[in-house]
């Protein structure tokens, strides 16, 4: 069962890549195969949820050994739910990968926390 992400609750940019790509996972498979994509890209990877934001490469490495073709679709979906929970629109450009996206939504992110802690303290 996916837990809804809430505004309200402070996520650090990594800690809510995880959770979104985790959500997906499971929206689209059994939790337990979210569990055996987890396991396979630690282990032959050394990518655990966390790390997701910080080597989005690897990530992106992972996912194409283990659903070929089927990878920038997936790909796709993760960041479509990553920017419906940040509430932003991302042009798709030519010649950008998952890890240029990532990049940019990290951007993106503190642009929000930063207005959010402004309003926070006003």
């Amino acid at each position: 069962m996916s837990i809804p992400i809430s505004r309200n609750v402070l996520f650090t940019f990594d800690e809510l890549l995880a959770k979104v790509v985790d959500d997906v996972l499971k929206s689209i498979f059994s939790e337990r195969f979210a569990f055996s994509v987890w396991t396979y890209l630690e282990m032959m990877f050394s990518i655990e949820p966390l790390d997701i934001a910080r080597k989005p490469d690897a990530f992106s490495v992972g996912l194409k050994n283990l659903f070929a073709a089927a990878a920038p679709d997936l790909e796709r979906l993760i960041l479509k739910r990553l920017c419906q929970v940040l509430a932003v629109n991302l042009e798709l450009k030519e010649g950008y990968n998952f890890s240029d996206y990532i990049i940019e939504l990290r951007k993106a992110y503190s642009e929000i926390e930063v207005a959010r802690y402004k309003h926070f303290i006003q």
